[in-house]
């Protein structure tokens, strides 16, 4: 079958500072290249969408860094850090005019969240100072607020590619030396990635200027 499947956990305890690092789990998933339109029987002649194939992969990843004394306790949990990165490439491989090669890849990738930060400016901010045990007021402050809610981001590509082979020779008349072959290979390549910090992708937001 193409999928392969791998877990391992990783812990680390430092004696001296009582620092505490696990990691648990640590999952991948990974389909190798699959081509779904291929025929069961292949045959010399190929369809164009035989050609297209994708592969998937999926990580993971749960980490704690803490130490010994609270590593049981309610608000380990809380300074996790945990997500999944999953990867989609989809290729594919043609032959134009007999003479061209054009290949294709579109590269997708989705990350899941299950916490974000979130931040707010104020222009003033009214806080407690436990040491002195007054009210101090702070000014041009940015908040970070911690929420514990599912999320999702996601950035995607495009790749294209022309190249082809030219052969030619050099013929010698009267010498030792009859001919020289050569090869040119031209080739030519376009990238497209969208600007993710535009609005309509609601990726950033500008939280004071």
């Amino acid at each position: 079958k193409p999928f392969s499947l791998g877990i391992s956990s990783n812990y680390v305890q430092n004696t001296e500072t009582k620092a505490v690092t696990l990691t648990l789990p640590n999952f991948n998933f990974a389909v190798t290249r699959i081509n779904p339109f291929e025929k069961k029987i292949r045959s010399t002649s190929r369809k164009w969408y035989e050609e297209i194939g994708f592969s998937y992969s999926l990580n993971a990843v749960n980490n704690i860094n803490t130490y010994d004394s609270i590593f049981f306790k309610r608000e380990t949990l809380n300074r996790m850090k945990n997500g999944i990165v999953q990867n989609l490439p989809i290729s594919a491989n043609f032959r134009l005019f007999k003479f061209l090669n054009f290949n294709t890849t579109f590269n997708y990738t989705e990350r899941w969240h299950f916490y974000y930060t979130d931040r707010v400016f104020r222009d003033t901010l009214t806080y407690f100072d436990t040491r002195d045990s007054v009210y101090k007021l702070r000014r041009n402050v940015t908040e970070i607020d911690t929420t514990y809610k599912f999320n999702t981001n996601r950035n995607f590509g495009l790749n294209l590619g022309l190249s082809t082979n030219l052969y030619g020779t050099f013929q010698f008349k009267k010498s030792k030396l009859m001919a020289i072959r050569h090869t040119f290979r031209p080739s030519m390549s376009f990238n497209f990635t969208p600007d993710f910090s535009k609005p309509l992708w609601n990726a950033w937001r500008t939280v004071q200027t």
